[in-house]
């Protein structure tokens, strides 16, 4: 059997997990918690990220969880917010998240192109975010699927 494919997970993949997460959870509960640092520790506390530290615990849910997740898990801490609202706020802040490339990818990625392997990218990420963060480090032409 050949392999014809390879399907890479994102974030921790293609993407340093904490130089990108870590970021965007300190601006995006900044954000929502319109500049009041108290209430962005308590949400914080809530999906699992020390905002001193800059830190996710193990369990977060911002580390397997879905954005939907995310924002289902913060309802109760931002009641003025919808949860539509606070997923849009999290999708804006991720697609303006700072991407760290694991290895520098588009030669990478090349090499796989020129040996006839399909690629595709999987995340617990939303769809945009993803193709932003792809576009961004100038490797989206080289995926099959997102």
């Amino acid at each position: 059997m050949q392999i014809e494919a390879l399907l890479f997970d994102k974030d921790g993949t293609l993407f340093e997990f904490a130089a990108t997460w870590e970021a965007w959870a300190h601006v995006f509960l900044i954000r929502a918690a319109d500049g009041n640092r108290a209430h962005a520790t308590q949400a914080g506390t809530v999906i699992g990220f020390d905002l001193e530290t800059r830190s996710f615990s193990a369990g977060s849910v911002a580390i397997a969880g879905t954005p939907m997740e995310i924002a289902e898990a913060l309802t109760d801490v931002f009641p003025a917010m919808t949860q539509d609202a606070i997923l849009n706020l999290i999708n804006e802040e991720a697609i303006r998240a700072p991407q760290c490339e694991a290895v520098p990818l588009r030669p990478f990625l090349s090499q796989l192109r020129a040996r006839g392997l399909k690629l595709g990218v999987a995340t617990n990420d939303a769809e945009a975010p993803a193709r932003a963060h792809l576009e961004g480090a100038g490797v989206q032409d080289l995926f099959d699927m997102v």
